[in-house]
Order: C-alpha cells, then structure tokens, then sequence
C-alpha cells in the first residue's frame, strides 16, 4: 500500500522509528479515525493531505523519542 508522497506503511513506520508497521497503523488509526490505507484512499484535497501527514509524522517523532 502506497501513502503520501508514494511512501508504503512500512517504510513510513521506519522513517519515524517504529520497527512494527502493526503498530504504526493502530496508531495511526487512533489519531486519524481510520487506517492508512483509508486515508491514503480518502477524497481529501492534496494540501490537506501533506498538512495532515506532516502533523502525523511530528507528532508520531515527538512520541517516539
């Protein structure tokens, strides 16, 4: 599965320091409501999107360290 920016769960887990993709997806889903592949399937418009991503991945840094 591809998300923003063609990035796949996996790869987007790693680049923020999960080892688990299972776990980057539950947390995803908490703070989103719905799970990767949802959103990277949403209608949202593209800014939207990147502003969303970026915010997830800041929070998902902030909580991991």
């Amino acid at each position: 599965m591809k998300m923003a920016g063609g990035m796949n769960v996996n790869d987007a887990a790693m680049e923020v320091g999960y080892v688990s993709s299972s776990q980057f997806s539950r947390e995803f889903k908490r703070m989103y409501g719905q799970s990767p592949k949802q959103w990277s399937h949403s209608k949202q418009l593209p800014s939207e999107m990147m502003r969303r991503t970026a915010h997830f991945f800041d929070q998902l840094q902030r909580s991991s360290w």
